[in-house]
């Protein structure tokens, strides 16, 4: 019996943090309580756990979320008829509203709002027509931009091709839907892509690393061998096999595609 009475007792301390906001009418979220203005104002003998603060605070964060969400129109029907659930007026323009609802984003004339919206959002003929006037600039002066800085791009192109210089591939990699190269370029090997590529250079590489492998695998052999004659041979093979070395002509376009420099390749007619 006296278990059971010391569990009662428990129970009804556990309960003292929520009666004492009760009894003092604070409940957060609502009348603009905050969980902050509630623990300025209770009682020293109110003792508040943590996790009745979480709960608190989870209370006026529900509070405010309903609270902001008050523009919400629940069908938004236009004056043709079309409707959108759950509608909000993002923002507008002097020509038209952009609602989000349920479906995404729509654009609405403003001459298209239901009547209710219309005096909250008035049309006026003026304010749209100096809009159109400056988006229509606007749009033209984007496009004049454009084209100066496609013509300047296409003459940087132009001069870096009269200028390029030649580059050997030493590998490739085939397996992937756009070939990467392995070029020598100042001295490094280094990952490139290579814009239209000339007929035959894949060819060309798979011949020379053949003859390149062939020559290092003689070399190990020899030496393990301990035949310094086949030694100096597979060198010198490994040698001649430079002269199969591809080289193309082509010039960084500045320009990356995955972290890897794109070069153009330029014909010998250029």
């Amino acid at each position: 019996m006296a278990g059971r009475w010391g569990e009662a007792r428990q129970v009804r301390r556990r309960r003292k943090p929520m009666t004492c906001l009760v009894k003092n009418g604070l409940v957060a979220g609502t009348g603009g309580v905050t969980v902050e203005s509630i623990m300025k104002t209770l009682p020293r003998k109110c003792k508040v756990s943590g996790l009745t603060l979480i709960a608190l605070s989870l209370l006026s964060f529900t509070s405010f979320s309903v609270h902001a969400d008050t523009n919400i129109i629940a069908v938004l029907t236009t004056a043709d008829g079309i409707s959108y659930t759950n509608a909000r007026i993002d923002r507008t323009t002097p020509v038209e509203a952009f609602v989000w609802y349920d479906g995404g984003i729509a654009r609405v004339p403003l001459t298209n709002l239901p009547e209710s919206l219309k005096q909250k959002y008035p049309f006026d003929t003026n304010a749209a027509s100096q809009f159109l006037a400056a988006e229509k600039q606007k749009t033209a002066n984007r496009r004049a931009a454009e084209i100066a800085a496609a013509a300047a791009r296409q003459a940087w192109l132009e001069k870096q091709a009269k200028n390029a210089g030649w580059i050997n591939i030493i590998g490739s990699d085939r397996q992937k839907p756009n070939p990467q190269y392995t070029a020598v370029i100042n001295g490094t090997a280094t990952k490139i892509y290579l814009n239209n590529p000339p007929k035959g250079l894949d060819e060309e590489v798979g011949y020379f690393s053949m003859k390149k492998m062939h020559a290092e695998s003689d070399y190990v052999v020899s030496v393990l061998q301990g035949d310094r004659f086949n030694e100096m041979v597979a060198v010198q093979n490994g040698k001649a096999a430079e002269v199969w070395m591809p080289r193309v002509r082509a010039f960084d376009t500045g320009t990356k595609y995955s972290g890897i420099p794109v070069w153009q390749f330029v014909p010998k007619s250029d």
